[in-house]
């Protein structure tokens, strides 16, 4: 990325970035394996999941109708199961090949510490983002119910498909597993920037009042 792209981004864009590359600094440095990354970036979709709840809601919130609030309960309370059920199978994925050994997969095993501490990382980003663009700027979503809906889905596909084919191919040639790592994040890096301006390329201007 060139310095021009750089300077064009939005400050919410630019610390997206830089929490991704932190976590790849700090990964070569304290050797994490794959697992502590899987696992920091399952809680990173589950904090997406989290503030989709709360545009969801938002969303029926402007609209003072009592029926169409009624009805964006009920989408938030289906998005949460649906979401959710999606997650807790990839944790048991993730437990199991973590705890597995005839799993296959022979990587040093999940740092706690770095799994809470990516975890934290986004969520702090994730938080800044959403109260940059929706409290503080006041922008509106510039998309329906059924986007904010599958917004997300679109966003974490990309991204875990990046960082489980980083160690499918760390897993084939182990004494590669460093580049790999790091040519994969850097992927996913990008998915995320990517995903993160066609979320917001529909906000608008007019204001969510409280």
């Amino acid at each position: 990325m060139d310095m021009r792209r750089w300077t064009d981004l939005e400050s919410s864009a630019k610390m997206l970035v830089c929490s991704n590359l932190i976590t790849i600094v700090l990964a070569i440095i304290l050797h994490w394996s794959i697992f502590t990354l899987l696992w920091g970036y399952w809680l990173q979709s589950i904090i997406i999941g989290l503030f989709t709840v709360v545009k969801l809601l938002m969303s029926g919130y402007r609209d003072k109708q009592k029926g169409n609030f009624l009805a964006v309960i009920k989408n938030s309370i289906f998005f949460t199961c649906h979401y959710g059920f999606f997650h807790i199978v990839y944790l048991v994925f993730l437990f199991f090949i973590s705890t597995n050994k005839s799993s296959g997969f022979y990587f040093g095993k999940p740092d706690l510490i770095g799994i809470i501490f990516i975890g934290l990382l986004f969520f702090i980003n994730h938080l800044y983002s959403f109260l940059k663009n929706y409290i503080w700027e006041k922008k509106s979503f510039g998309f329906s119910t059924k986007d904010i809906f599958l917004e997300p889905y679109k966003r974490i596909f990309p991204m875990h498909l990046t960082i489980i084919a980083a160690g499918f191919f760390s897993a084939l040639v182990p004494s590669a597993e460093t580049p790999l790592i790091i040519m994969f994040l850097m992927l996913k890096t990008l998915a995320d920037l990517k995903s993160h301006q066609i979320m917001h390329q529909s906000d608008t201007r007019p204001s969510f009042h409280h």
